[in-house]
């Protein structure tokens, strides 16, 4: 019981281990396209925003995880889980915005720019309903849980796990950006930090 309480917080956590160059800032629709260096910059710049923005729920994360691991008391696990939901709903937050910023960014100029943007947007698109999921199996522990309720998350906590191993997926595609757009996001100082800080993060 408790290995599968901890895995929805494991799920939660393996988020922030995600290599990510990010967006915050910067870029907006409409305009003139951004050399492959400056989108390249822009999105990274994003993802040390947004890793900052996830620090206190990953922090807020890891500290019901041990306060899970250390209990048998009812109000005490529910307790943990109600903190796991409110840093799932900023992660979801956050991440909901990191791709915002990435669609209204626009096209990178260069050869097969604006596909390579819209199929990342849909991409992350498709990865928000993990965090849906863990919010709301989350939600549904309160003051009037049970020790049977609580079984349902030997089930549901490993398909959150499953559902949040697709978290990751958009960003493999930065590998294969087209033109020069991969050599910037290894270049560029903002996205090896961005790399450095989420590694820190997980």
């Amino acid at each position: 019981m408790r290995k599968a309480i901890l895995a929805v917080g494991v799920a939660v956590v393996a988020l922030a281990a995600t290599p990510a160059c990010s967006d915050d800032g910067g870029g907006g629709g409409g305009g003139e396209n951004l050399s492959s260096e400056e989108w390249a910059r822009a999105v990274c710049e994003a993802g040390l925003q947004l890793a900052d923005d996830l620090r206190p729920a990953v922090e807020q994360v890891e500290a019901a995880e041990g306060d899970l691991g250390d209990t048998q008391d009812l109000d005490a696990i529910v307790s943990g889980l109600n903190e796991m939901e409110a840093a799932m709903r900023t992660m979801a937050s956050g991440f909901a915005d990191f791709t915002d910023e990435i669609d209204d960014l626009g096209a990178p100029d260069v050869e097969g720019g604006e596909e390579f943007q819209q199929d990342l947007v849909r991409s992350l698109r498709s990865a928000e309903p993990a965090f849906e999921q863990a919010v709301d199996l989350l939600s549904e522990f309160d003051e009037d849980t049970t020790l049977q309720d609580l079984s349902r998350l030997q089930q549901e906590g490993e398909k959150l796990e499953e559902a949040f191993s697709s978290v990751g997926t958009p960003f493999e595609s930065l590998d294969e950006a087209p033109g020069d757009l991969g050599e910037q996001f290894d270049e560029v100082s903002e996205c090896q930090e961005a790399e450095q800080r989420f590694e820190e993060l997980g």
